[in-house]
């Protein structure tokens, strides 16, 4: 039996987290800093155990779920009895694309090549299989990890593949991650997101203001217009503060709430938060 060489590396979601729920962009670009490939182990060291039996399930999942035309199933199965793990450094729980590596990394060695799908059909397969992990995706994750190139969603849901874009060189603007040095767990955070749009002072806020701004960040980074961009960039980071605390954890809203008192640092979330990373510009 053999496998793909191929590594599928993490992601950042710049932009549209919690916002692309409702409707708005989202920008995700890559993070090359971390990968993950599959391979064969013997299965006697517990990790490798672990990521068998988590494959496995979601093995079940895309046949309890009707999804099992999209996939050779049957050496997909072979492969599973043979010892396959997901061998990554992608951190989980840290909002920078360990499940979305690991479904792209699947899709990539079983897909069914009989199945030609388009980009904005096979984003909407790929949210249907992470949802395993998650309890609702909208695929975006797996998609930018399977074409390791930067993607934007566009309002009408049309995908645009885009080129390559650095965070680490771009002139006059300084991006990091910031670790929160806990873990986030997705599902529940998006939950409690929906629950609080039922509020009318919530939901207002996200669409007259966060959903507004994230579009003009995002139209504003891509064409470099750096002080439209640190405007719109500045309302998201006090909407997200305001609004966002349960996503928040303590050791990230004592920095978060420092930057609110400088004029060239804004700290967001780096997908749904709770844990994990979060993105730190500074201008």
């Amino acid at each position: 039996m053999k496998l793909s060489d191929k590594y599928f590396y993490g992601k950042i979601l710049l932009f549209g987290e919690y916002s692309i729920i409702l409707g708005s962009k989202a920008l995700s670009v890559p993070y090359r800093k971390v990968k993950g490939k599959l391979t064969f182990t013997d299965l006697q060291i517990e990790s490798d155990k672990s990521s068998n039996q988590s494959i496995r399930k979601l093995f079940n999942y895309i046949g309890e779920n009707g999804l099992k035309q999209y996939f050779q199933i049957h050496k997909f199965s072979d492969y599973l009895d043979e010892g396959l793990i997901f061998d990554s450094n992608i951190p989980q729980g840290y909002g920078v694309g360990s499940s979305g590596a690991l479904v792209a990394a699947l899709y990539n060695e079983f897909g069914n090549p009989e199945k030609q799908l388009n980009n904005l059909d096979l984003k909407n397969l790929f949210g249907k299989i992470e949802s395993f992990f998650h309890g609702k995706s909208s695929g975006l994750d797996p998609f930018l990890c399977y074409t390791n190139q930067p993607v934007l969603i566009n309002q009408d849901k049309s995908i645009e593949i885009l080129e390559d874009i650095d965070i680490e060189n771009i002139d006059n603007i300084k991006i990091e991650l910031i670790d929160s040095e806990t873990t986030g767990k997705t599902e529940p955070l998006v939950n409690l997101f929906l629950e609080k749009c039922q509020e009318p002072i919530f939901k207002k806020a996200i669409e007259t203001e966060l959903i507004k701004n994230t579009n003009l960040a995002i139209e504003y980074f891509l064409n470099y217009q750096l002080n439209d961009f640190q405007r719109a960039l500045n309302i998201i980071t006090l909407v997200e503060f305001a609004y966002f605390q349960e996503m928040i954890p303590d050791i990230i809203k004592e920095i978060w709430k420092s930057s609110l008192d400088t004029d060239n640092i804004y700290i967001k979330l780096c997908g749904s938060g709770g844990g994990g990373y979060f993105l730190k510009f500074e201008f």
